[in-house]
């Protein structure tokens, strides 16, 4: 039994022992092979950072950092880009005046202001005069109505003179901003035009009747289209180029007073012009008498004639109607 016991012991023993050394073998050739894999990961680490470093090199040299040459910085190449985008994109305004003024000497600020228009490179599109002077027998002023086109970089300078001949009541102003408007017609355009070269090189490929009849539609619309658009571009560049000047120029005796009034003033002024008023109305009266005079003399001779005629006429017919009775 215990001979038995002793081999049993023996036996597990060296069992133990193998394993052990298995177990230290197979370690020690895990160990091994983790430490070949990290190098070589190591060295393709190396060799892909040598390879960037030649690729980031060569992309230094092209860009003439590498050569000594220092980056632009951040601030320029932002401007660069906004000067670039300012030349290509202008801003479009549209700029209009809407004025109205006075003046005693009418004669001459109208000349003077149409000769002011060429002066500055613009032109007169309409003018309207009319009334008569005060020196005529209606006692009415004139007025004049212009609409003025003055290129835009005379406008300022425009309204200064106009301002010096004549006195200036109101003055309303609008600037109108169609940069939006002006580029998205210039990118129809383009597209547009694109499309109009490819219907054409459709045209000259197309060998059925059909196909040609229905490409022709389809490039007669689209010529029309940008013959469109090019009619509002136009109509834009001149209103851009050319402001707009609404100007109404009364004729006056007195000048009215721009600027706010006291209580009293009001009244004082309300009084003046009721007697003013009054001394015209009574004066066109007169005036209109006058002038109808000779008119009025023929209508009251007729009338006169009328009446006795009929005062006549109503005596005969009281004396026939009376002689009856009396004959009774």
């Amino acid at each position: 039994m215990i001979n038995n016991a002793m081999r049993t012991r023996t036996t597990f023993t060296r069992a133990a022992c193998t394993v052990a050394v298995l177990l230290l073998v197979l370690l020690t050739a895990v160990a091994c092979a983790s430490d070949a894999s990290g190098d070589r990961m190591m060295g393709n680490s190396a060799s892909d950072m040598s390879k960037d470093e030649d690729y980031f090199g060569e992309a230094e040299d092209f860009t003439g950092i590498g050569n000594g040459a220092s980056a632009p910085p951040s601030e320029e190449i932002a401007k660069g880009e906004t000067d670039a985008s300012d030349e290509e994109y202008a801003t479009k305004i549209i700029r209009t005046v809407t004025m109205r003024a006075q003046t005693k000497a009418f004669d001459t600020a109208v000349t003077a202001l149409e000769s002011m228009v060429v002066d500055c490179g613009g032109y007169v599109e309409s003018s309207y005069i009319y009334g008569a002077g005060y020196d005529a027998s209606a006692r009415t002023s004139r007025s004049a109505e212009y609409v003025f086109r003055v290129p835009a970089e005379q406008l300022d300078a425009f309204l200064a003179g106009a301002g010096e001949l004549c006195v200036i009541v109101s003055n309303n102003s609008s600037a109108n901003n169609v940069t939006s408007t002006y580029y998205d017609i210039v990118a129809r355009l383009e597209t547009l035009r694109a499309k109009q070269e490819s219907l054409m090189s459709m045209l000259e490929k197309a060998e059925d009747i059909n196909t040609m009849l229905t490409i022709e539609d389809h490039l007669y619309q689209v010529i029309y289209e940008i013959e469109s658009y090019e009619t509002q571009l136009r109509l834009l560049d001149s209103r851009v180029a050319y402001s707009t000047v609404s100007l109404t120029l009364s004729e006056v005796v007195e000048y009215t007073e721009v600027g706010e009034q006291s209580w009293g003033e009001r009244l004082g002024d309300a009084f003046r012009d009721s007697w003013v008023a009054f001394g015209k109305g009574f004066q066109s009266f007169t005036v209109f008498l006058v002038a109808a005079f000779p008119t009025l003399l023929v209508l009251g001779a007729i009338a006169a004639l009328v009446i006795v005629i009929v005062v006549k006429t109503n005596q005969k017919h009281r004396r026939k109607t009376q002689k009856p009775k009396d004959g009774e």
